[in-house]
């Protein structure tokens, strides 16, 4: 009986602090109507991002702008036509197709650095290290519609090496290990070309009246559905894509096909490169799944509406999978939602769960044990609003997973497919930093509530976010967790960023746990 009453007081304590925070929230927003009126703002609410002010139009006539004001274009690595530029371009070659194409190359990227500490729920594991990471993009624009792009990651194993090897990156490691990590290689992460079949042969419709608005990538590239609950990957592919197709009550339809063969990693974050003697290739030359995918898209009048189907074939342990996913997307008076609904289902018999070590070895703690392919369904609701007289958004998601979802496909090092819900659900992709809350989908009910503060209004270069999280069993396997996190930015010139993150978490039955980290982030 006690402990009946104590589940029922944590649960109250639990629903009366989120009911106040939104509250809070909304009390700072409405309590403007008086400041107003007043002409000005307090400065604790100014530095908060509130602006209090009529919304009556002014008299005032607004001067002409100065373009001093404006600041001036950062420096760009390219070759040919100005990516931005004014002013007359090259003339081009016109191809047999009757296709012109004005080739321009295009170099840009970011550079990571991070000292970071991770303290998972025992404190025997304490992560501590300096991580880099690098990324470099090479985009061939051939045409408005035609490209080439490549992307490198020369700093990192980029979560494609064998599990002993992947996910390192240069760098420090200060506990465990106390050693430095050179993980310099050339390996190319993106390389695919995309275009446009009625653009590419104009002279097969010279008076455009035939739908030849077809377009096709084709090589390895990054693939996202679903808001990355579907598929988040990285992998050899061919797509095809329809728009443009118009249905009564619609505005547009779209269609795609997708076929991936190569570089697909399942719903345990692993490829499974499976010999014919039941070992893994340690040269990861083996091919083994095959990804067929159709896509529908379509705006309506109240909502964006995605419906999914992807099917992947196991062709050496008969480990198949049949996934799907829908979602509608809308406004709902103030409000910006989103209801996403996706279901996992193992054709044969579902895969062995990876033990916890080896998922350690991806980067993945405290998410206990996930398949290949397994069955179970998530049903993931979004809300976010503006608070009146304020840049700042308020935002909820939750989630409910039912039995074991995994995912179509999803890149190594991310965890789980709830990653994208929140930032205390989110992986790095940078080090052995983890998700503070478990992003896996078994058999658990979870949510995130967050505010995000533009700091001294639009003309700032900094925010603050502030988030609460919380995850409950449903299958009584003592994962009932919560956390708290701040993360700060601040923005220096055109191109660096500093972020600051700090979180702590408590798990049942366990130790409480805490985290830091401080990123530098250099975009060119």
């Amino acid at each position: 009986m006690q402990g009946a009453h104590t589940i029922r007081f944590r649960s109250l304590a639990r629903n009366s602090v989120v009911t106040l925070v939104i509250a809070a929230i909304g009390i700072g927003g409405h309590a403007g109507s008086a400041f107003a009126e007043e002409g000005h703002t307090p400065w604790p609410l100014k530095i908060m991002g509130f602006d209090y002010h009529s919304s009556r139009i002014s008299d005032e006539a607004v001067p002409e702008i100065d373009s001093s004001f404006i600041p001036t274009r950062p420096t760009r690595l390219e070759l040919g036509n100005d990516f931005v530029g004014t002013g007359p371009i090259s003339k081009g070659w016109e191809l047999p197709t009757g296709a012109v194409w004005t080739p321009s190359l295009l170099f840009f990227g970011s550079y990571r650095t991070a000292l970071q500490r991770f303290a998972p729920l025992d404190e025997e594991d304490d992560l501590s290290e300096w991580a880099n990471r690098l990324d470099i993009f090479g985009n061939l624009i051939l045409s408005g519609t035609e490209r080439i792009t490549a992307r490198l990651r020369p700093l990192d194993e980029g979560f494609q090496g064998p599990a002993p090897q992947s996910g390192r990156f240069t760098g420090y490691y200060f506990n465990p290990g106390g050693d430095g990590k050179k993980e310099f290689n050339a390996d190319l992460i993106n390389l695919f070309f995309e275009g446009d079949i009625g653009e590419m042969f104009p002279n097969l419709d010279p008076e455009d009246k035939l739908p030849l608005d077809i377009s096709f990538t084709v090589g390895r590239q990054a693939l996202f559905y679903q808001e990355g609950l579907l598929i988040f990957d990285t992998m050899d592919a061919f797509g095809i894509t329809k728009n443009s197709i118009r249905l009564p009550g619609t505005s547009n339809l779209q269609v795609a096909f997708l076929y991936a063969w190569n570089e697909i990693n399942r719903g345990d974050n692993f490829e499974h490169r499976i010999l014919p003697n039941g070992t893994q290739d340690p040269d990861r030359k083996q091919r083994n799944l095959d990804l067929f995918g159709l896509f529908f898209a379509v705006d309506s009048p109240w909502s964006t509406i995605n419906l999914d189907f992807v099917y992947v074939k196991d062709n050496t342990d008969d480990e198949d999978g049949l996934y799907g996913g829908i979602s509608f997307v809308q406004r709902v008076g103030h409000l910006s939602t989103a209801i996403r609904m996706v279901a996992s289902v193992a054709i044969d018999d579902a895969a062995p769960r990876l033990s916890v070590p080896a998922q350690a070895m991806q980067g993945i703690f405290n998410t206990g044990p996930t398949s290949a392919v397994d069955t179970g369904f998530v049903i993931f609701a979004e809300m976010g609003w503006t608070p009146p007289h304020s840049t700042n958004w308020v935002y909820l998601n939750q989630w409910i997973a039912v039995n074991d979802y995994t995912p179509a496909a999803r890149t190594g090092g991310t965890g789980g497919p709830m990653g994208r819900a929140g930032l205390l659900t989110a992986g790095q992709g940078l080090g052995r930093y983890a998700a503070p809350i478990a992003n896996f989908a078994q058999d658990v009910y979870a949510g995130v509530l967050g505010y995000q503060m533009i700091l001294d209004g639009l003309a700032s270069r900094r925010q603050l976010v502030l988030e609460l999280g919380w995850r409950q069993d449903l299958n009584n396997t003592n994962q009932r967790a919560g956390a708290i996190l701040a993360r700060f930015q601040q923005a220096f010139g055109q191109h660096t960023l500093m972020q600051m993150d700090l979180f702590g978490r408590v798990q049942q039955k366990e130790s409480p746990g805490w985290g830091g980290r401080l990123e530098f982030r250099y975009s060119f």
